[in-house]
Formats: structure tokens, sequence, C-alpha cells
């Protein structure tokens, strides 16, 4: 399949949409936050959209868009492309999104998704970006990128970055249905009996560092508010930070297993709990509260905080401002939040500790994916692999 996305693709673009008609029956909104750092799919805050929605906008499950634009100065998203889930059954585009759409049915769509996952692709996106404040790429170096032939060696690699793929979705779908159990366990033992107490009561509370170090491709994870994602930690892209800047973004604080991760300035009330072996930092609007050794479990006090009756206090109490709506943590401490009764707590924490568990298992398998993952990518444009010694590491860790 040699050429250029021109010889294989056109583009759709998207348009603009009505915020009053978001959240009507309709296609989810598919733009820039749908879009992973550095390309996938990025779950958490997606919208329906009950407005017109002709079918030229529509994306349907393996779909494949781009945005050739970015808000910030990073470029993560600056040609980044993410491919439409099975579990999304229809999509719309924005007016930050493209649709690509194949030439002819001998398009291997697969293969140009995850060639356009690779190292190369981005640093080419990156090293072609315009603007000082916002990012863009123009169509003509969009479409200008060659596509590498679809050697054996690269269709080999295709199939194993498709099992990984596969395995990390599987992973996601049973987290998602293990954190409802655990959710409405947790619900409905404040039926039974429960107290409201101050939440500095149940655990201590610290602020993140107030700036950005420059991230780097391996090393500490850097946490930042779109790895939280519905209760979940999503490290389906990260960034990292060298030992020595993990050092200063520890000072305040050092993340470790059983704290709870919060954003304080956008995407409010999202929160997520530190598994077991995760060396990481907080990034700039993020929050952590750490139990008190003689309170409410750590998995109990973070379905309290994910529970509706918390979100409601988070509403109420926050300061809305000019540019981001914020919690203020100097009166955190103060919210009140509702939490089991103690025999019914010391009931539920065991079971909600045992899907929580099973939840980070998983999570951590999926980390392992991850990382192979990207360590095959660059293999997809060069072509050189030792496949039988990646077919056992994947197995290994599937």
């Amino acid at each position: 399949m040699p050429g250029t996305i021109n010889d294989l693709v056109t583009l759709q673009r998207g348009t603009t949409y009505q915020s009053a008609l978001l959240e009507r029956p309709g296609p989810y909104l598919l733009g820039l936050a749908s879009i992973a750092r550095d390309g996938g799919f990025r779950y958490g805050n997606l919208k329906t959209y009950g407005g017109e929605s002709p079918e030229k906008l529509l994306l349907r499950p393996g779909d494949i868009y781009v945005s050739l634009k970015d808000v910030t100065q990073s470029g993560d998203v600056l040609g980044a492309v993410s491919r439409v889930p099975d579990d999304i059954s229809l999509g719309r585009l924005t007016q930050d999104t493209l649709k690509l759409i194949p030439r002819n049915p001998n398009v291997n769509v697969s293969y140009l998704y995850w060639v356009l996952r690779t190292p190369a692709y981005r640093d080419f996106c990156r090293s072609r970006a315009i603007g000082t404040t916002n990012l863009s790429l123009s169509r003509e170096d969009f479409l200008g990128f060659e596509i590498p032939d679809l050697s054996k060696e690269r269709l080999a690699v295709l199939s194993i970055l498709e099992s990984i793929e596969s395995k990390i979705d599987i992973n996601r779908r049973l987290n998602t249905t293990l954190d409802a159990m655990a959710r409405s366990i947790f619900k409905n033992s404040l039926k039974e009996t429960c107290k409201e107490q101050r939440l500095e009561d149940l655990c201590e509370i610290f602020d993140g560092p107030h700036a950005t170090p420059k991230t780097v491709s391996q090393g500490p994870i850097f946490l930042g508010i779109s790895n939280l994602s519905d209760g979940l930690l999503d490290l389906s892209a990260t960034r990292h930070v060298t030992e020595q800047d993990f050092k200063k973004w520890t000072k305040r604080v050092t993340p470790t297993a059983g704290d709870i991760v919060f954003s304080y300035e956008t995407r409010l009330g999202e929160a997520a709990r530190i598994p077991k072996g995760l060396l990481c930092c907080l990034g700039r609007r993020m929050g952590l509260l750490r139990p008190k050794t003689n309170g409410i479990s750590s998995v109990t006090l973070l379905y309290a905080y994910l529970s509706s009756t918390f979100q409601d206090v988070i509403r109420a109490r926050t300061i809305h401002g000019s540019t981001v709506d914020r919690i203020p943590l100097i009166e955190m401490g103060e919210f009140p939040i509702l939490v089991p009764a103690t025999e019914t707590e010391r009931r539920i924490a065991p079971v909600l500790e045992s899907l929580r568990e099973r939840m980070e298992q998983s999570f951590s398998e999926s980390r392992t994916l991850a990382s192979l993952r990207d360590l095959l990518l660059p293999k997809l444009m060069s072509g050189e692999l030792q496949i039988r010694a990646v077919e056992k590491a994947v197995a290994s860790a599937l």
C-alpha cells in the first residue's frame, strides 16, 4: 500500500453544533476531547447531540478521524487520529475533527490507523505545526505523509497491535462493569445507615504543584487531569518525567497506593485511586486525598467522593471563574460527605476492595500491554522485528 495519505483517503470536515442540544438523544460528539494524547480513542465525558447530523458527518465503529489542530502548545493531539470503538454505535464529527474516507475498498484502514499512531508520524505533525497560541496542521502536510508498503513483517506487527488493542479494550469494559457494581454497593449501603462528616475528618488533603515540568518518553508517570476517566485512571496515553524532576514534583506529596487523586480545576468531580506499583507525581490542577489511619478505608472514601451526594456538594461549592471553574481547596476540608455507618462500612469495605483489586490487576495488565504496543509502533515504520520474540512477550502479558 505505497503512497501518501492522499492516495488512500479523502477528508470530510465536521461542523459546529448547538450547545443547547447537548445531552439529547442522538450520536456522541467526537471532538478533540475524544482523541487521546498521541492518538487513540479517549473515553470520558462524552456527550450526545440531538441536533441535525447529516450522514456525511456521522461516524461508526471502525471509522478513523483526525484533529488538525491543538488548543495547547504541546501538540499532543495535533494530527492525532482516533478510531471509533465498537461500543460507540454512532458518533458525529465536530468543527475540530475530520473523517478519513477510504478511496477504495482495498485500503487497509487498520494499517493506516496504526501508521498514524507511530512516533515517526507524530514527529512529522509536530515539525509542521503552525501557530503560536493554538497549533494547526495544514491539510496538504497531513495528506502528504508517506505510508510505507505493507510488507510481511509489517503485517505481522499489525496483527500483534490489533491483538493488544483488543485485550486492552476487554480490560476496560471489565473495569467499567466492576466499577458499576462497586458504585451500586456503596449507594445501597447509604440507604441502610449513614453519617455526615467533614472531608478533613476522613483524610488529609494535598495540593499538587502549580507548574508543569518538561516531559520525556520514559520515567515516572506525570499524572494530569486527562488521566482521570469516570472514577478510573486512564493511562492509555501518558507523559513521563525525569528522575530529577520527579523529586521536585513530589516535595509536597508522593502519591502512594490507596491515595485518591482528583481534579480541582476543570473536569470537577473526577477522582481515581492510585494502584499498587504506580510511580507517579501530580500534575497541575490535581489534588490528593490520603485517608487517615483511624478512618474509613481508601476504597470507601473513593466511592463516597464519586457518590451523587458529594458530587452535588462539589457543584454547589464550585467557584465559577472567567476561564475555568475550580474547587476552593482551602475550603474543601469543610465539605460535608456522606459515608456508611461504621459497622456497615466494615462489612462492605472488603467487597469493594475485592472489586477494586480486580480492576487494578486489569489496569496493570493494560499498562504492560500499552508499553509493548509503544515499543512495537516504531517497528511498523522500520519493518524490522523479531516476530517470535514479540509474540512470546505478548502471550506472557495476556
